[in-house]
Parts: structure tokens; C-alpha cells; sequence
């Protein structure tokens, strides 16, 4: 039985989602290849469907996504403006079909044959099955295949955009390949949002500027944000426990307790976030994280989806070392291995 999706409330002029999805068998399809093609379609269709990509990672049988989704805007994209976006999704040849059609049509019309576009829009579930609807298409004429190339369809937790919740899922996101042991450095990772922003990619960098302004630390540029954000990326992906004969064994792989110090010395030290972030499932399958309010407002929302004898939505979650993070759904199992 699926299990619902939660959405972010109808009033709320922006919704935060982590989104992950796998490979079917969880076979490990993302080469290098694969990767820069499925990058190209991450940026094409954020722009094509008006969201923003806050950070992502490519892992090799799955990827992570961290997007923000606006309401639908009450002035709609002009038609150059919705001719751009489509640009990145459609042929050339589409395009300047669509051009002709519409340029000389009255608003009426016109409205007409954009609202399917429209409806595609502002809107999370639209953009991640045209993602990866697209990557399968090209994947499977590439490769002579047929059949599903996902597990599953994609799983998605809201986010609370006020507090530190965005800023930890977005260093678990950047830290998979430092806790996966393919790099010491997650700026070494190329297919990352935070390695595009090192890069100087300027999408990317806006992204973190977004992170940063949500909490609470106001930079004049965009590698101001950066460096910011990289003292709580090093500060939450330290490495803890030591891998020397008869000393305490390593119990979670990340940076190098002496790289995260030099880096905090040299940039100031934010708050300390001590989250074990090891395969923490709640950042998947909590399905609603942040504040307690926040969540309550998503429990309230969606109450019938629960059983009568539940009383209330916001859960502290467990084993996140007494963070302040409420979740909805409470796993059942323990989340950390």
C-alpha cells in the first residue's frame, strides 16, 4: 500500500522537501556518463518546472535531492519567460513550434494551451516524475533496455524552513560520499550541489546563500554563504571514533577530527549540531521534519490519515542526540545501524 505524501500547506509561499529515489535492484547504474546527464536533467527541469535546487547528490544506485517548491505565482511566466524554460526540456524545433502557434494568439487562447504547462509547475511530484521519467527514456534507448529502471516511486519527508532542519538534512545530503569512503572531502565529490557551488556554479551558490538567509546568517555574497555553510558541514561530518589498533574503533566515517578543527579555527565556530548522521532513515522516512509546531500543522492537516487513538502529530526524533527536530512519522525500527 502507497503510503501518503505529505505536502506543504496551500497558503505557504514556499515548501521544503528532501527527496531521494533508487535504482531498481539498487544496481549501480550512475557512471560518470550517467551522472552528467542526469545532472543536465536536474537543472533543465527545476528551471522548466520554476523550483529550486537547494543541494543534491548522485550516489551510484540512487540520488538525493533538497529542493524548494513555490505556490504557484499569481502573475504567470510571460510567454518569452515560458519559451526559455520549455528550451531546456524540448527540442529546438518544439520550441519555435510553440512560438508560432502562440505569438499571434489573443490571452484567452493563449491561456488555453499554456494551463497543462502550467499545471506542470510549482509542483514537487510533477517535477520528480518527469526527472526521472526522462533519465529512464534516455537510459534505456542508450543501453537496448526495456522495463522500470526506479525501485519504487520516488520518497519525499517536508521540511520546516525555520530552524536548523534544512541546514542538517543539507550536510547529510553532501556528506554521503564522505560516510560512503569515495572521497575525504565532499567538495571532491563532482557530482554534488555543494562541489557545483565550490566550482563557482552560480545556481548552486544561490542555493546556499537561501540556506543560510533561512538561518538566520545574512552574507553580502554568495561565497560568504559558502563559508558558512562549510563550518556546519565540517562541524556535523566529523569523523568520530579513531581506526588505530587497540583504540576505539571508527563508529561513524567522515571528515578528520584535526581537518574539521582547522577549518572551524579558521572560519568561526557556529553552533555545535551533535547529530549522528549515519544512515539516518528519519531524514527519508519521517515524512514531516522540523519544529514541533511545524509539525503539527502537517499532522492537523492530514489527520485522517492516522488512527484515532494518535493525539498528536509532532514526535522528538530519536537518536538524533536531543535535537530539537520533530518528525511525524516515528519509525519503528531503530534507524541507526
Amino acid at each position: 500500500m502507497r503510503q501518503r505524501r505529505f505536502t506543504g500547506a496551500s497558503d505557504a509561499p514556499i515548501s521544503y522537501y528532501h527527496c531521494i529515489s533508487r535504482i531498481v535492484n539498487r544496481d549501480k547504474i550512475f557512471r560518470e556518463l550517467e551522472q552528467e546527464k542526469f545532472t543536465q536533467l536536474i537543472h533543465a527541469y527545476a528551471t522548466f518546472c520554476g523550483v529550486e535546487i537547494l543541494t543534491f547528490c548522485l550516489m551510484g544506485n540512487h540520488f538525493h535531492i533538497l529542493v524548494a517548491v513555490p505556490r504557484r505565482p499569481d502573475q504567470l511566466p510571460t510567454l518569452d519567460d515560458f519559451l526559455l524554460r520549455l528550451a531546456g526540456i524540448a527540442s529546438a524545433g518544439h520550441v519555435e513550434a510553440m512560438r508560432a502557434l502562440l505569438t499571434p494568439m489573443e490571452a484567452a487562447g493563449r491561456a488555453v494551451i499554456l494551463e497543462p504547462y502550467w499545471d506542470r509547475m510549482w509542483n514537487i511530484s510533477t517535477f520528480m516524475k518527469e526527472l526521472k521519467q526522462r533519465f529512464s527514456q534516455w537510459y534505456n534507448l542508450r543501453n537496448d533496455r526495456k522495463g522500470y529502471l526506479w525501485e519504487e516511486r520516488f520518497r519525499s519527508a517536508l521540511l520546516d524552513p525555520e530552524g536548523n532542519t534544512l541546514s542538517t538534512v543539507a550536510a547529510y545530503i553532501d556528506l554521503n560520499p564522505v560516510r560512503a569512503g569515495i572521497v575525504a572531502d565532499p567538495k571532491d565529490y563532482r557530482w554534488s550541489g555543494y562541489a557545483e557551488a565550490m566550482a563557482g556554479k552560480e545556481s548552486a551558490l544561490a542555493g546556499y546563500q537561501n540556506l543560510m538567509k533561512l538561518l538566520g546568517v545574512e552574507t553580502v555574497d554568495p561565497m560568504g554563504a559558502l563559508e558558512a555553510y562549510r563550518v556546519i558541514l565540517y562541524d556535523r561530518g566529523e569523523q568520530k571514533g579513531v581506526n588505530q589498533p587497540g583504540e576505539v574503533p571508527v563508529v561513524r566515517l567522515g571528515l578528520d577530527p584535526k581537518v574539521v578543527a582547522a577549518v572551524i579555527a579558521a572560519n568561526g565556530r557556529l553552533e555545535r549540531a551533535a547529530f549522528l548522521m549515519c544512515r539516518i532513515r528519519y531524514f527519508q522516512d519521517g515524512a514531516v521534519l522540523g519544529g514541533k509546531a511545524f509539525v503539527e500543522e502537517a499532522y492537523q492537516r492530514y489527520r485522517s490519515q492516522f488512527g484515532v487513538n494518535r493525539k498528536q502529530g509532532g514526535r522528538a526524533a530519536k537518536y538524533l542526540g536531543g535535537s530539537p527536530i520533530f518528525v511525524l512519522r516515528w519509525l519503528r525500527i531503530k534507524p541507526i545501524g
